[in-house]
């Protein structure tokens, strides 16, 4: 099996609806975690700097978490309506060539 073929298995609505959850988790996480290490000052100690960004890691997180609950209707609803002229045309396209066609004299 080749490329092609696997590429024209996927669910192409599908892909889009996991690449927008997976780009918005790593937006918000990392924003969230900028903002706070530009305003929270770094501490000395090795041990607390790594227990603060380990935490700062997981708070940011579960927010993107969080937000992603949020946002993923909205953002389901924004892929459905791209994707529905596509689905459409496919349709149409198939219900074409599926008809059945008459010859003869129209009456």
């Amino acid at each position: 099996m080749n490329i092609k073929t696997r590429i024209a298995e996927i669910d192409k609505k599908k892909a889009a609806k996991k690449v927008v959850r997976f780009a918005t988790a790593v937006t918000v996480t990392r924003t969230i975690k900028g903002v706070i290490n530009n305003n929270v000052p770094q501490p000395e100690n090795p041990v607390y700097r790594f227990a603060l960004n380990g935490a700062l890691w997981v708070g940011s997180g579960i927010v993107a978490g969080k937000l992603l609950m949020v946002l993923d209707e909205y953002s389901d609803q924004v892929i459905d309506d791209f994707f529905e002229p596509f689905e459409l045309a496919q349709s149409v396209r198939a219900f074409n060539e599926n008809e059945d066609v008459v010859e003869g004299t129209a009456l």
